[in-house]
């Protein structure tokens, strides 16, 4: 009877005391790598979304002007440019295991720690380019 009571017991107090989890995020790109490459991408189907949505005003308006459209291509153009703009200085910068130096390659943080409330984290290594 004391044998199930203590191991109760035990897996309590580790349970109590463990520190929160903590999971590592694995990003994997599937797009361009180049900046431009996806600014320019973004741009043009921003461009082709203001056609349609300017089209789409144009057919509900009725009218012979074709000023929604232009100003669907002007908007669209410009939208799209800011969201690949915003998208390229926002995505994760990919981290590798190890760091070259003058010597060859290393272990570049060995010694860098990160404290936070309840845990801590040493980076054994990295890579930077």
């Amino acid at each position: 009877m004391k044998r199930p009571t203590l191991l109760l017991l035990l897996v309590a107090t580790l349970i109590s005391v463990a520190a929160p989890a903590r999971g590592a995020v694995n990003v994997e790109r599937r797009g361009d790598e180049n900046p431009m490459a996806v600014i320019a991408k973004s741009t043009a189907w921003g461009m082709v979304t203001g056609v349609l949505v300017g089209a789409a005003i144009d057919l509900a308006a009725n009218t012979d002007s074709d000023a929604p459209i232009r100003w669907g291509v002007a908007v669209g153009t410009f939208g799209g440019l800011g969201v690949g703009i915003w998208h390229v200085s926002h995505r994760v910068e990919p981290q590798a295991l190890l760091e070259p130096g003058p010597g060859g390659l290393a272990t570049g943080g060995l010694a860098a720690f990160e404290l936070e409330p309840g845990a801590a984290r040493v980076r054994v290594v990295a890579v930077r380019f």
